[in-house]
């Protein structure tokens, strides 16, 4: 019995280790419509999930979007770069961006350059500074073009002809994976198509910059994607992908760089590529390129009502009592003491965001008189509402003799 269980063990830990590993969630696709509105399809769902209200001109030299779904990078029809922050809903001109804004990460960091020409810079939206490359010459510039930066914020992928952080090799433009923690090159492969003398154009990058992708036209009149492998040091093999006669450029990849995106130069349709699986995934007809590829993302619960406190809790009713409240939004507030169900006073306030306090009396009005509320047990209700929000908070006070 005891041999039977232990080769039972060992067929069961065979077939374990032999299991495929899980396959990764499939991505969100953002993307802009011809009418450029934004738009968010969840391929793992199949089907359009609720996108912010973004109107985006410029779909190739203006736009991106973080790996982690958060922030929407933009150029409005005066140029002017905005970043749309999902976690709040909050639209800002980013004022200390140079040039055309190309990719942004999951901590704020956007890379841009001079639409399709260097200088390629980064600037971080959180500490509202620049963030030094180490790809500029004596002369504080640089050749290095189409910046995209990693979900991590740590490596931005560019395309460099001339100005280049180091000579390019052949004469053609080659892809390059800057280090921005150390301000060094990583040492991208020239010629990851396996031709030589072939531009390569449109980088893309995944969430801690290990995969990154860049197409290139290893045939006459036609473009591929390729992506590599940093860490195992060489080019996907990607079947399906790259079809004879068909050209396609714009690369995306996912957080995990498990799914590619691209674009049809032909059509401008979009396409998506599902690395494990080894095949496309459809998208809904029209979705136009280029794409970018997120995780699902929910916004943090903000609370509309923060704090709500009385000080102090016990109090003779002449007297009263303050209740302190603090706000997420303007709001309008009612304020009621309570005993029961019964309600003994109620004050309402239009309140701004922040701290704001109200002044509870224990007195009520009888026959044309204020007469002190009986001592005992009460309650402060706080209700604050704003738009469909309504938020209530239920504090216990007590009224002493």
């Amino acid at each position: 019995m005891p041999r039977i269980r232990t080769a039972l063990a060992a067929i069961l830990l065979t077939g374990l280790l032999a299991a495929p590993a899980a396959q990764a969630r499939k991505p969100v696709v953002a993307y802009v419509d011809l009418n450029k509105h934004f738009h968010l399809y969840d391929a793992e769902l199949g089907r359009e999930i609720p996108a912010p209200a973004l109107t985006i001109p410029q779909m190739t030299r203006g736009f991106g979007v973080s790996p982690s779904g958060r922030y929407v990078l933009y150029s409005d029809a005066n140029e002017a770069a905005h970043l749309y922050d999902r976690s709040n809903g909050s639209d800002t001109v980013l004022s200390g961006i140079q040039g055309a804004p190309r990719s942004v990460s999951d901590t704020g960091r956007v890379a841009s350059d001079m639409a399709d020409n260097g200088p390629t810079r980064v600037y971080d939206t959180v500490a509202k500074r620049q963030v030094p490359t180490g790809l500029d010459d004596a002369n504080g510039t640089n050749g290095h073009r189409q910046p995209h930066i990693s979900g991590d914020g740590r490596f931005v992928a560019t395309t460099c002809l001339a100005g280049c952080i180091k000579s390019t090799v052949d004469g053609d433009a080659d892809g390059f994976v800057q280090d921005l923690t150390t301000q060094t090159d990583t040492a991208f492969p020239d010629d990851v198509s396996g031709q030589t003398k072939r531009d390569e154009e449109h980088p893309c990058i995944d969430g801690d910059g290990s995969r990154v992708g860049i197409d290139a036209s290893p045939a006459p009149n036609d473009r591929d994607v390729f992506i590599y492998d940093r860490t195992a040091k060489q080019t996907l093999v990607l079947p399906g992908l790259n079809v004879p006669g068909k050209s396609i450029n714009y690369c995306a990849l996912d957080s995990t760089g498990e799914y590619v995106g691209f674009a049809d130069q032909v059509t401008g349709l979009a396409g998506l590529y599902d690395v494990a699986a080894q095949a496309l995934v459809p998208l809904p007809a029209g979705t136009g390129g280029p794409i970018w590829l997120t995780r699902p993302y929910t916004p943090p619960v903000r609370r509309l009502l923060t704090r709500a406190v009385a000080v102090p809790a016990r109090f003779r009713a002449a007297a009263g009592t303050s209740v302190r409240f603090t706000l997420s939004r303007a709001a309008t507030v009612r304020v009621t003491l309570r005993r029961g169900s019964r309600v003994l006073r109620t004050y309402l306030r239009h309140a701004r965001k922040g701290a704001s306090r109200v002044t509870v009396s224990g007195l009520v009005r009888r026959g044309g008189r204020r007469v002190a509320i009986a001592p005992g047990r009460a309650t402060i209700r706080v209700a604050a509402r704003s738009g469909r929000t309504l938020e209530r908070r239920n504090l216990a006070v007590r009224i002493l003799r």
